[in-house]
Order: structure tokens, then C-alpha cells, then sequence
């Protein structure tokens, strides 16, 4: 049965009229945020140092800046700075409550999944960047200096052809450089960062 005001039937309205989740509810249940140990390297790489320990402190629970900045050791401003950063980042929410003194607070908790799909974007494109190069690995024969010296490079096909096989650093003839074990070792961090 459809009602005349709204267009929706009564099973429609029945559901949408259930007790609504606070949220202070709502930021306790989605405070609980667990980041694995290899999740938190990636992070490591795109955060500064107090931004780390904010998202630590923040897997915890939902607090303000105050307790946070009580908490880490660092002066309250330095955690507002840092919780507006990971807030335009999308890792970071919060809402604000006046006090009696006419002041605000603001609490602050990591937001649903984001946290989860910054990490996951940024393992994607690591991926990206592994299977790339080992693709190049794989596909390009690389020659080095027949005597080994310390001042050659390896050079793919093309570099050796201009520099007449010879090592612009010693002047030895060059030979064919096995890469196998470089193609392993970016076979086998491939697999690692799948796991993650």
C-alpha cells in the first residue's frame, strides 16, 4: 500500500522509521579500526612522524585534540595541524561539541574504511610499479663490464651498441649480465605485497 504524502509504501516508511544510531554510538563502532603491522609501512611512507601516532592513538577510540595532544607529548596545536591534514586526507572525521564556556571541542576518530583504502591504493600502485619492472627484467638483456669493475653499470642492449661493448669505465669488453636472480627477488615481493 503506497500513502498519498510521500509516494512510498507503508513497509518503506516502517523501515526507515527505526532508532537512529547516535553519533557518539556511531564513532565508537567505527572507532575500533585495526591496522595490520604491514598496512602501517604504507601509511609510514605518505605520513609524517606525529601523524603516525595520531592514527595510532586514534585506532584506540575517538578523542579530542586536547587528550590527544595530553596523550602523544605534543602541543595542541601541532595535533590540530596534523588532524586537519589527515582530515583533508579523508583518514580522519570528527564532530564538534560546545563546551559551557563557550569553546568548542573537537573529537576526533578515523573514518570508516578510508584508512583501508588509502593503504590498498597505495599497495595497487606499488604492485603496479613491481610487475612493471619485473616485466622490464624479464624482457631486456643487460650486459656488465667482463672485469666487473665498480665504476660500470649495467646497460640494456641499445647502450652497449654505443658503446662498442666496451666498458666506458675501464675500457674491458662487455658480457651478457644474468638478471634471473633480480626477476626472483621481484617475483617473490610481488607475492608478499598480494598477501597484504
Amino acid at each position: 500500500m503506497v500513502t498519498k504524502k510521500t509516494g512510498k509504501s507503508q513497509a518503506a516508511v516502517k523501515r526507515s522509521s527505526g532508532p537512529r544510531e547516535s553519533p557518539r554510538a556511531k564513532a565508537r563502532r567505527l572507532s575500533s579500526v585495526r591496522i595490520k603491522k604491514e598496512e602501517m609501512g604504507y601509511l609510514e611512507e605518505m605520513l609524517d612522524v606525529d601523524s603516525m601516532r595520531i592514527v595510532g592513538m586514534l585506532t584506540r577510540g575517538e578523542m579530542t585534540d586536547c587528550m590527544l595532544a595530553e596523550k602523544l607529548g605534543l602541543r595542541a596545536n601541532t595535533v590540530r595541524r596534523a588532524c586537519n591534514e589527515l582530515h583533508l586526507r579523508g583518514m580522519l572525521t570528527y564532530r564538534k561539541e560546545k563546551q559551557k564556556n563557550g569553546w568548542y571541542d573537537y573529537i576526533w576518530w578515523i573514518k570508516d574504511n578510508r584508512v583501508q583504502d588509502i593503504i590498498l591504493n597505495k599497495r595497487d600502485d606499488y604492485m603496479h610499479v613491481l610487475k612493471e619492472k619485473a616485466q622490464l627484467e624479464s624482457a631486456t638483456q643487460y650486459f656488465i663490464c667482463k672485469d666487473n669493475c665498480q665504476r660500470s653499470t649495467r646497460m640494456n642492449h641499445e647502450q652497449m651498441l654505443e658503446s662498442g661493448a666496451v666498458c666506458p669505465a675501464c675500457g674491458s669488453i662487455l658480457t651478457a649480465y644474468d638478471n634471473q636472480k633480480e626477476v626472483e627477488s621481484l617475483t617473490e615481493e610481488i607475492e608478499r605485497v598480494k598477501e597484504i
